[in-house]
């Protein structure tokens, strides 16, 4: 016979009734759903080169709230304020779920942002290193951490820029052969979750002395857009975006180019070729 301890079932129950989520105002779909014709409404990873200018591309964006993780926003007019550990982060969150001022939020940089998770989750499982607990315990509990709070900011009905750094990573093939590849900077746990989540990913460089945005990259640069009608030009992929002599330019020609509405510039090369 199996002896259960007085108050079990009650316990049990209460249990049930506590975890049992409420579904009476969840309902289907009656219509399909209907992409966004604003640049703004979207995601974007923007990565590249140490001052081209991401964090004023940024800025032009409307209405935009900048948390700052490293002081890169001491010489601009914008609206920031500083995120030096991660309850502040997710603080801001909080009462970004309730603003009706700010339509896009800016993480500059979401490489320190990462490294902020990284240390409070350690901090609460009485760890050194995400290592130092077996079975990768560690390293799952930063990133279940980390992608439940980016799915929240991208939950919030704003458009949202997440910017890192770039750095170039060499890739060894199975045959032995080696090539290298440019990619954020950010940790490899940060990136498998922020890149699909992200509509947009791309990365800001210079052509030559030209400013330059790659929207859809190959195997050597890693970027890529999500919208399937937007970034085209005559029905075909645009590839790279120039970005001009100015952050406004810059902006405009981003827009241009996500309306359909940029015709790429043609190389001297393809001009021989032509």
């Amino acid at each position: 016979m199996i002896m259960r301890k007085k108050g079990a079932l009650s316990n049990v129950k209460k249990s049930s009734m506590k975890n049992t989520e409420s579904s009476d105002d969840f309902t289907l779909p009656t219509e399909m759903s209907k992409p966004s014709t604003r640049l703004g409404d979207y995601s974007v990873l923007l990565y590249g080169l140490e001052k081209i200018g991401k964090t004023t591309l940024a800025a032009q964006f409307p209405d935009a709230l900048f948390l700052m993780t490293e002081p890169g926003g001491r010489g601009l007019s914008i609206y920031q304020t500083p995120i030096t550990n991660w309850p502040t982060f997710k603080k801001s969150l909080r009462l970004l779920a309730k603003d009706k001022r700010f339509k896009t939020v800016t993480v500059d940089t979401v490489d320190i942002l990462f490294k902020m998770c990284e240390r409070s989750v350690c901090r609460k499982m009485g760890i050194d290193h995400p290592s130092d607990e077996d079975w990768g315990k560690g390293w799952n509990a930063i990133r279940d951490e980390f992608t439940e709070q980016m799915a929240l900011l991208l939950s919030l009905g704003k458009g949202v820029i997440l910017i890192s750094h770039a750095t170039e990573r060499e890739i060894k093939r199975r045959d032995g052969s080696k090539y290298h590849v440019i990619g954020p900077t950010m940790a490899g746990q940060a990136r498998s979750v922020i890149q699909p989540m992200v509509d947009i990913w791309c990365y800001y460089a210079f052509d030559k002395e030209r400013r330059t945005l790659t929207l859809r990259g190959d195997e050597h640069v890693t970027s890529g857009v999500r919208p399937p009608k937007n970034f085209l030009w005559n029905g075909k992929p645009v590839v790279d975006v120039d970005m001009g002599e100015s952050p406004e330019e810059a902006y405009k020609n981003f827009i241009l180019a996500f309306k359909n509405e940029y015709k790429p510039r043609v190389k001297a090369a393809q001009k021989e070729e032509a």
